[in-house]
């Protein structure tokens, strides 16, 4: 049986602060988390995906890059045609992105 997806990559997340000193970019954790998100979506996990992209879409453009946006905005069509409400709050986010800041910072 395999195991759920946020068990089976949470590795990846682990470990990027020492104390309070970042040892990955918060570009890398945004990419960590896409790749989250996308693993969450492709088992149908609509749940831990929204998690992930309202971690992702709240992120201020300070620290949110062009290619994190374009990488999320690629997630659109992993959505298909499911209305599952959490599939359509992340329909709604995604396509919402844009580049102003937001008040909410990056959370660990």
């Amino acid at each position: 049986m395999p195991r759920p997806t946020g068990i089976h990559c949470s590795p990846r997340t682990r470990g990027w602060t020492r104390g309070d000193r970042p040892v990955r970019t918060r570009g890398d954790l945004l990419a960590a988390r896409l790749d989250l998100t996308t693993a969450h979506l492709s088992a149908g996990e609509w749940e831990g995906a929204l998690e992930q992209i309202t971690i992702i879409t709240a992120t201020s453009t300070g620290h949110r890059t062009a290619s994190i946006t374009q990488r999320a905005r690629r997630l659109l069509p992993m959505l298909g045609t499911t209305r599952a409400a959490p599939a359509r709050r992340i329909r709604d986010q995604l396509t919402q992105l844009d580049t102003s800041p937001s008040p909410t910072p990056l959370a660990g």
